[in-house]
């Protein structure tokens, strides 16, 4: 397990701006509800599904896995037109732990191969999308948060009341991500990270952070739920003031 000071994840709680965050959560809310029109379902690479006919796709590509005659799904997908976005809806109720949940972009990365797969860290990697507009209190407190000299992707990701998300990692090689989670409610959504032998552990903080070369995952508890994750890259100040600098390092290949 890549573990942070020792640990598997970071409360983050005394070293950002939380009370000034907790003041704009309605301003959040209802941000989300001016911007349903542009919430897609989401996506993930599973680490396991519990279903023999959904294979792991921890080594392969949505698009060859959907392509793959052999799939128990592959007619299925083949009347979707390979569309990877109608095809993961697809099987969101399909397998029993292959819920993909909702995401809502506010800035999201951008094709012009400069970072690379790094892209979702910079400023120049992403771009603002639609939904940004309706975030103005959010975007200020990004802004002025002082934990980023550049800021990249932003998303939320939603769960259902009990909805589980795919078990995942975000890479398998390479630097961690620089990046902040947001988890207002902890009482409504867990957000957990598995170290080697599977053992869950919990984040229970309202900002963390955690190494994503770990699996980790998130689910719903009794109530529709939010979680809000900013890339980008650390300040070296910041990152060195509270000893996770030498962890994390530049950002590139």
């Amino acid at each position: 397990m890549y573990t942070i000071n020792n640990l598997p994840y970071l409360d983050l709680s005394s070293h950002v701006d939380l009370q000034g965050l907790e003041l704009i959560e309605k301003d959040i809310i209802f941000g989300i509800v001016k911007s349903r029109g542009f919430i897609s379902e989401g996506c993930a690479n599973t680490k396991n599904c519990y279903d023999q006919a959904i294979p792991s796709l921890l080594m392969t590509q949505w698009k060859d896995y959907l392509q793959d005659p052999s799939n128990p799904n592959y007619q299925y997908y083949k009347e979707l037109q390979f569309v990877v976005r109608d095809c993961l809806m697809f099987n969101r109720y399909v397998g029993k732990y292959q819920q993909m949940g909702q995401v809502l972009y506010l800035r999201n990365t951008v094709d012009n191969g400069r970072h690379g797969i790094w892209s979702k860290s910079y400023s120049d990697g992403c771009s603002d999308r639609p939904g940004y507009a309706n975030f103005p209190a959010l975007r200020e407190w990004i802004n002025n948060c002082k934990i980023f000299d550049e800021i990249g992707r932003i998303l939320f990701f939603f769960n259902a009341p009990g909805e589980p998300h795919s078990i995942h990692k975000d890479t398998f090689t390479g630097h961690p991500d620089h990046f902040i989670l947001i988890n207002l409610n902890t009482d409504r959504k867990t957000v957990f990270v598995l170290d080697n032998d599977g053992t869950r552990h919990t984040l229970d903080s309202k900002v963390s952070v955690f190494d994503v070369r770990n699996y980790h995952g998130s689910e719903g508890k009794d109530f529709y739920s939010w979680t809000l994750r900013i890339d980008g890259i650390y300040n070296k100040e910041w990152a060195e003031s509270i000893g996770i600098w030498d962890h994390f390092k530049p950002i590139g290949p």
